[in-house]
């Protein structure tokens, strides 16, 4: 039920902020940002929550695009220290991207998708998670996606 309740969290920050602030930078250099290649197209965005919680061993990373209005995130499960996830045991690791056109992506039955923790910081009291990513994510049509050289 708490992996329910983040994820409904997680997918209402989304949305709520993905009109709020227009005036975020979409500079995945900074800390606040994430970049990815989607099918070898760049994609960048300001990230809206990035969180770790040791007590119930999740990470939270959220991102949005301003220009396009995309959101891409993930939530894992069993955190334990630097290193890939999702773990073996985490049943619940979910990854999704919405795209412009309403399609959403995630991690569904015959899709992997790999997240590398490199490292934590702590700022104003909040762990966040730092790394890169890759993987495919699918949408209910059947469209496949490839995300490469993911960095938050």
């Amino acid at each position: 039920m708490k992996k329910l309740l983040i994820l409904f969290i997680t997918l209402s920050l989304n949305i709520a902020c993905s009109k709020d602030d227009n005036n975020s930078s979409n500079n995945p250099t900074t800390s606040n940002g994430l970049s990815v290649k989607i099918n070898g197209v760049l994609w960048e965005g300001s990230i809206l929550g990035n969180m770790l919680d040791e007590s119930s061993e999740q990470f939270v990373v959220n991102s949005l695009n301003q220009k396009s209005n995309e959101v891409f995130g993930f939530t894992m499960d069993y955190y334990d220290g630097p290193g890939a996830y999702p773990k073996a045991k985490d049943n619940l690791a979910f990854v999704s991207y919405a795209r412009i056109d309403k399609n959403i992506f995630l991690n569904v039955s015959g899709t992997a998708f790999v997240v590398n923790v490199t490292n934590v910081e702590t700022v104003a009291g909040v762990k966040k998670v730092h790394g890169n990513f890759s993987g495919t994510l699918k949408s209910v049509a059947g469209e496949v996606l490839l995300f490469t050289e993911g960095k938050f």
